[in-house]
C-alpha cells in the first residue's frame, strides 16, 4: 500500500511532532551519505572537520563545506519534502509553492528586503553589544565563546580565492537555506502553528522565535528574529511560499556579496559603531518599508 497522504489525519500538533521525526531522519540519512562518501574521497575526523581555522588544509574546508550542505539537504530539504508526500493534499498546495510565481510580488519582496537590511544590520550591532544580569555571567560568556567559534569557522568556510570557492559559497550560503529553511519554517512549523492556534500573527512571532534560536548566534537573536518575521509576513500576505524565499535569497545573497567585495566577513563588516545618519536612515527605511507592506500588501502580492 503507497505510502502518499497516509497521513492527512494527523492534527497539527501531531504534525508538528511528525515533522520533527522525519527532520532527525532525514539527517541521519544525509550523514550517512556523507559519511559513505568521506571514507572514499578523504577520510576526515569529525573532529577535523569540525575545528576549522585560518590554518585549516583548503581540503579539510572543501569536506567542511559538504559535510554542511548535506546536513541542510537532510534537515531541511528531505523532510520537507517527505512531509509534502505524507500529508494531504499534494506538496504544492500543502507548501505553499505551487510555481506560479508574481513577478510583481517578487518584485516588491526585493525591494522591501533591500530597504529592511539596513536596519536589521543596525540591531545586529546592538544586539551584540547587550550584556546579560551579572547573575547571569557564565551564561553571557558562554555565549559569546560559542559566538566567537561560529565568527571563526565562518570567516574560513567564507574564504573564496576562486570561482569554485564562489559557487560552493552560493550553494551553501544563499540557495540551500533561502529554499530549505523557508520549507520547513514558514512552509510547514508557520502554517501549522496558525492552524492550530487559530492565529496567524502568534504563529509568525512563535517561528520567527524558534528560527532565531535554531541558529544558536544569541548575540544576533534579535535581528534574525525580526527578519524571520519578515519573510513570515511575506508569506502571510503572498499565500505563496516563494516570496518568503526570494527574501531570503536576496537577504543572504547581499552579505556573501559584501563578502566577496570586501573580502571579510559581514560581523567584522558591522564592527564600526553607527553613526547618527545612518541609524536616521536605516530607522527611516525600515519604517517607510513595514508601512507600505502593511498598507498596500492586497496591491503588492494580488495580480
Amino acid at each position: 500500500m503507497p505510502l502518499k497522504n497516509n497521513f492527512g489525519y494527523l492534527s497539527p500538533f501531531e504534525r508538528l511532532i511528525f515533522l520533527g521525526g522525519l527532520m532527525i531522519t532525514g539527517t541521519l540519512i544525509s550523514m550517512g551519505l556523507f559519511y559513505a562518501i568521506n571514507e572514499t574521497t578523504w577520510g576526515y575526523t569529525l573532529s577535523e572537520l569540525s575545528y576549522l581555522n585560518l590554518e585549516t588544509s583548503p581540503s579539510v574546508v572543501v569536506a567542511a563545506k559538504v559535510l554542511q550542505m548535506f546536513s541542510q539537504i537532510g534537515l531541511f530539504i528531505l523532510p520537507a519534502w517527505a512531509f509534502g508526500r505524507l500529508i494531504s493534499p499534494p506538496a504544492k498546495y500543502e507548501l505553499g509553492i505551487a510555481f506560479s510565481p508574481n513577478l510583481k510580488a517578487l518584485f516588491w519582496v526585493l525591494v522591501l528586503t533591500l530597504f529592511c537590511i539596513p536596519f536589521i544590520n543596525l540591531l545586529g550591532y546592538y544586539n551584540a553589544q547587550w550584556h546579560l544580569p551579572e547573575f547571569l555571567g557564565f551564561v553571557e560568556e558562554w555565549m559569546r565563546e560559542a559566538q566567537s567559534k561560529n565568527d571563526l569557522l565562518m570567516e574560513v568556510m567564507l574564504q573564496m580565492n576562486a570561482t569554485p570557492d564562489i559557487l560552493i559559497n552560493i550553494l551553501m550560503i544563499v540557495i540551500l537555506p533561502a529554499v530549505g529553511e523557508e520549507l520547513i519554517f514558514r512552509g510547514i512549523i508557520q502554517k501549522q502553528l496558525g492552524i492550530w492556534l487559530q492565529n496567524p500573527h502568534v504563529a509568525i512571532l512563535l517561528t520567527a522565535v524558534f528560527f532565531s534560536a535554531f541558529h544558536l548566534q544569541f548575540l544576533g537573536f534579535v535581528p534574525r528574529l525580526l527578519l524571520g518575521m519578515i519573510f513570515g509576513y511575506f508569506y502571510y500576505y503572498s499565500k505563496n511560499l516563494w516570496t518568503a524565499i526570494a527574501a531570503h535569497f536576496v537577504n543572504n545573497g547581499l552579505a556573501l556579496t559584501l563578502v566577496v567585495i570586501y573580502g571579510t566577513s559581514e560581523q567584522a563588516i558591522e564592527t564600526e559603531e553607527p553613526d547618527l545618519s545612518l541609524i536616521l536612515f536605516a530607522t527611516t527605511a525600515f519604517l517607510l518599508a513595514i508601512t507600505t507592506l502593511y498598507a498596500q500588501k492586497n496591491k503588492l502580492f494580488n495580480s
